[in-house]
This record gives structure tokens, C-alpha cells and sequence, in this order.
């Protein structure tokens, strides 16, 4: 199965898979450098799946749920809050960070059924929408200050 897999960024690891993709003669690997909102957007709207691989601990990884915004199911390291966000198996896939054949199957699992994605994307979606929509944000939020006030009269 072949897949094609798009790098959007730039980063101190860019050089790397540049020398990497040139050396080893990958052809289905594009390097799309940083993209602005629009066009980050846009891409990722077309895509089958975002994929997440991450080996920091980052605490609620934005691009998660962006892409969960957009309808699209997300592969994501078990590091971090990923997996807080990823509903395993209902919104994407997990796998270990850095296990290379992990993530291999992921991607080949979710890729083989066509269904698997569509119904994961809309998953995705309706959990972006009910849980993590600007609306209960803010009322998340004022109760937080509203608690932190009354709690220190």
C-alpha cells in the first residue's frame, strides 16, 4: 500500500529527512515547509488522517484538535495528553512514541478501510464539537474564576 505522507513545518529536523528522503530516493515523502492558517487548512482538510508523532509531553497538543475541528481522525503518540484526546479506536489511533512499526500499523490499519476513516473523521468531529467547542471553553472558564474567587473570600 502506498501512502503519501506530507511533512508540513520547519524544525531542526527538516535538513535531516531532506537528506534522508534524497539519499534513500523516497518519492512519496513531501516536505511542505510552514504553511499559513489558510493553506495549513487546506491540507489538512484533504487529508485521510493527521499523524501526531510526537515524543514530548505536550499538554493539549492544538493540532489535535484542529484537526478533529476538520473532521479528520488523528494518529497520535500514547505521550503526553494525546491520548487524553484521542478517543483509541473511535476519533484516530494510538501508538508508542518512537516505535516505528507501531506507527507503520497504525496507518496501514486505518488506511485499509476506507469506512474506518470517514466514520472516525465524523467521531472526531461531533467530540470537537461537543466537548471542546469556544462556547463551553469560556463557561469552563469563568467557573474556574468564579471557584477561584468565592474559594478566597
Amino acid at each position: 500500500m502506498a501512502v503519501e505522507l506530507e511533512i508540513i513545518g520547519d524544525g531542526p529536523m527538516r535538513v535531516k529527512i531532506e537528506e534522508k528522503v534524497k539519499q534513500d530516493n523516497i518519492n512519496n515523502v513531501k516536505l511542505l515547509g510552514y504553511l499559513d492558517r489558510d493553506a495549513l487548512l487546506d491540507r489538512v482538510r484533504n487529508c485521510g488522517a493527521a499523524v501526531i508523532p510526537s515524543e514530548c509531553y505536550e499538554n493539549n497538543p492544538i493540532s489535535v484538535l484542529e484537526a478533529f475541528a476538520l473532521g479528520i481522525p488523528v494518529i497520535g503518540s500514547r505521550i503526553g495528553g494525546i491520548p487524553e484526546l484521542i478517543k483509541d479506536g473511535e476519533t484516530g489511533l494510538l501508538f508508542e512514541p518512537g516505535n516505528v512499526n507501531d506507527l507503520r500499523d497504525k496507518i496501514i490499519k486505518l488506511l485499509s478501510g476506507p469506512d474506518k476513516v470517514v466514520q472516525m473523521g465524523k467521531n472526531a468531529w461531533a467530540l470537537a464539537e461537543k466537548e471542546y467547542n469556544a462556547e463551553l471553553h469560556y463557561e469552563r472558564l469563568v467557573k474556574i474564576y468564579n471557584d477561584a474567587i468565592t474559594t478566597h473570600k
